[in-house]
């Protein structure tokens, strides 16, 4: 059986390709003399001019990193027409993205709240259900995204569980420099970005603007609601660093954003409808100052601060019926470092600081909660010869709502070729309890249900016993202490080799364990019978599987990109439960115990998936061609026989593959247009992904002046 359903249309992409490498191959033969448009693709894989921060918080060259990461460059993202992290990461083999409150995405299997999302290096907040929408964070002033993948909590603490990703800010490289442009899509969509920037002297500073109102679509139209309403979003951000003395710079940066979604929606009710609205309005800031010195030793120390908040507030209903939710999330943290190279061959970074978080909500038990953090962290880089390097860090975090958490990472890189590159690497990862978790209040009284935080929960119900109100306890609940953080171990071994010029290869294998997985689960039931839930840890999660990346360049114009991973991803308590046929499910009326073949693992994980790009360029006229196809193969999307395991077929996601092409003209040196199509083949299901609105286009221009 075909992993994936493609249809039949599929052809016109072999046509598509033919077509493209006609126009290269029979390219005038200037074409050999012009700069090679693929040297700072990121995913040619690691490329050893390429430099990361995020993975050692120093600057490092990507080829002599231990640790699987990669680096997505301004270029790639502009030549794929990417506005949105969430754009540029869909496109790409081994980053899933899944849509629940707002698009995340899943890295080596682990789900959305277990990677640690940066914008220079500082902590971007307003999670919802573990979800930090990716789709809030536009790309028109980034300049990098670095990525590492694995558990990185030694150096970053808490949420690095899963892998990091860090957004770079582009820094200014003339005296004056202006970049506007305007992109209209389907769904009546539009796009605006402004970029000022300067660089006079040792002062650098920069200026933008990002804006976006979208139509929204709906796929149904036999609901009253759209599938996505109309909305607009803007962010302005700025930046400025200013050489204090010779050897000390002073940096802050600043950035503003707000969505604004509301809707109008007419249920009907006799003898007429009834008028609702939906309204949510988001808002997000960040402000962030450091001062960076150097020392002649070449050691080099900074310092840092950093505050950020985080408020939503919705409405829904009638003028008479409204029903209003807020959330309102405060984050201080306050940091230094120093890096000093210690002889010619250890670089030692040491590290430590406070974090303080405040959250105020509808749904809190006490309304207002906050908590606190002190952290340290140390880090070796030891080259211990020309053929071994070896990366120790380790950070210490003490919480005032949980137990102190020690999180090490070793990893190995040995170059035994100048070609070949073999690496490994063992960490451990951890993921703080949330606010939720700990001091839910809340009450679905038409649904019949009450959750209470964990560390709440004792209170209440000793609340609801004086009043008389607790029916029973379940068998199963045992009451406990304070949530312990979910804590994996991990180990990564890659390799990457480039046997010849114009071929890259890279391979990963990895294995994580997860433990103590906070769960919502039944704790009593109430004398009216309302149900009581809470959060406990309870579950173990296992995801391996395999990363293979190559890319080939057998043109200076032309550059083939292919990525694959295989993913085995399942909940460890459930496998055992189904081995040991305690999980049941119900066939031709009769109920039987589900078997092992039938368990399909955990939801939203594809065992297998990739993605394709074929990338070319045409001196004259100058114009880059991007086509991108991604594959995903079945995937179950939630539970549908009530066992709360995936093993029915009815619960899974058909396999799919959706194909992209965008085309980008430079007609002059200011002047860029560009154009393409998003799921050319216009692929929907809107029951099972309503978040896919079907093929869209797009079209727009870039203006791009500078002094030199």
């Amino acid at each position: 059986m075909a992993l994936i359903n493609i249809p039949a249309r599929a052809s016109a992409v072999i046509i598509l390709t033919r077509a493209l490498l006609l126009v290269l191959l029979t390219a005038r033969a200037g074409a050999a003399q012009q700069p090679d448009s693929t040297a700072s693709d990121s995913l040619r894989f690691y490329e050893m001019a390429d430099v990361m921060v995020t993975a050692t918080r120093g600057s490092d060259r990507l080829g002599d990193l231990a640790i699987p990461a990669e680096v997505f460059s301004r270029e790639d993202a502009e030549a794929r027409g990417a506005a949105r992290l969430s754009d540029l990461l869909a496109e790409v083999g081994g980053y899933t993205t899944v849509h629940a409150f707002g698009t995340g995405v899943q890295l080596q299997g682990l789900g959305p709240a277990y990677t640690l999302i940066l914008l220079d290096g500082e902590p971007v907040i307003g999670r919802t259900s573990g979800t930090l929408d990716l789709g809030r964070l536009a790309l028109h002033d980034v300049e990098r995204v670095e990525v590492i993948r694995g558990p990185f909590s030694s150096l970053y603490g808490s949420d690095a569980l899963a892998g990091v990703i860090n957004l770079i800010s582009r820094a200014p490289t003339s005296p004056w420099q202006a970049t506007a442009s305007m992109r209209l899509e389907s769904h009546a969509t539009a796009r605006t970005s402004v970029d000022l920037a300067m660089k006079q002297g040792g002062v650098r500073a920069g200026l933008g603007f990002n804006g976006l109102r979208s139509g929204g679509y709906d796929l149904d139209s036999t609901t009253p609601e759209p599938t996505t309403p109309r909305y607009t979003d803007y962010t302005a951000s700025g930046h400025v660093a200013v050489p204090v003395t010779d050897r000390l710079t002073w940096r802050v940066r600043g950035r503003l954003a707000q969505q604004d979604q509301r809707e109008g929606v007419n249920v009907s009710l006799p003898p007429g409808s009834m008028p609702l609205t939906a309204l949510g309005l988001r808002t997000d800031w960040s402000v962030s100052s450091a001062l960076e010195q150097r020392f002649a030793s070449g050691t080099k120390a900074a310092l840092r601060l950093y505050t950020s908040r985080f408020q939503t507030e919705t409405e829904f209903g009638s003028a008479d019926d409204l029903l209003q939710s807020r959330f309102d999330q405060a984050y201080t943290k306050g940091e230094g470092q120093v890096d000093a190279l210690v002889g010619t061959h250890h670089l030692i970074t040491v590290g430590g600081g406070a974090i303080l978080e405040a959250v105020e909500a509808d749904r809190l038990r006490g309304a207002r909660r906050t908590s606190s953090n002190l952290f340290a962290f140390v880090q070796e880089q030891w080259l211990a010869s020309g053929l071994l390097e070896l990366t120790a860090s380790a950070r210490f975090d003490a919480h005032s709502d949980y137990a102190s958490r020690l999180s090490p990472m070793l990893a190995a890189l040995v170059k035994p070729h100048e070609r070949l590159r073999l690496r490994a690497s063992l960490g451990s990862g951890f993921k703080a309890p949330t606010f939720q978790q700990r001091y839910l209040d809340f009450t679905n009284a038409s649904a019949g249900y009450s959750v209470f935080g964990a560390s709440d929960l004792a209170t209440a119900l000793d609340e609801l016993e004086v009043q008389g109100l607790v029916s029973r306890y379940e068998d199963a609940f045992e009451p406990g202490g304070a949530l312990r953080p979910e804590r994996s171990l991990s180990v990564n071994v890659g390799a990457e080799a480039h046997p010849l010029g114009a071929l890259q290869l890279s391979a990963n294998v990895f294995h994580n364990t997860v433990f103590d997985l906070i769960e919502i689960a039944p704790v009593a039931v109430l004398t009216n019978g309302r149900q009581i839930y809470s959060y406990f840890n309870l579950d173990r999660v296992r995801t391996r599987g395999l990363e293979l990346g190559a890319a080939v360049a057998p043109l200076d114009a032309l550059t083939l990109t292919a990525r694959y991973q295989y993913l085995d991803a399942v909940d460890l308590a459930a496998l055992e439960a189904v081995q040991a046929a305690t999980i049941y499910r119900r066939d031709a009326g009769r109920d039987r115990p589900v078997r092992p073949d039938e368990y399909g693992g955990l939801f939203q994980r594809s065992h297998h998936s990739g993605s394709l790009e074929l990338r070319g360029t045409l001196p004259s006229p100058d114009l880059t061609v991007s086509l991108r196809g991604v594959f995903r193969s079945r995937y179950g999307d939630y539970d549908r026989n009530g066992n709360l395991v995936l093993d029915d077929a009815s619960e899974y996601v058909a396999g799919h593959a959706l194909w992209h092409v965008t085309f980008t003209h430079a007609v002059t040196d200011w002047l860029t247009l560009q154009g393409g199509v998003t799921n050319l083949f216009d692929y929907t299901d809107p029951v099972r992904v309503p978040s896919q609105p079907g093929r869209l286009w797009f079209g727009g221009l870039r203006l791009a002046m500078s002094t030199h």
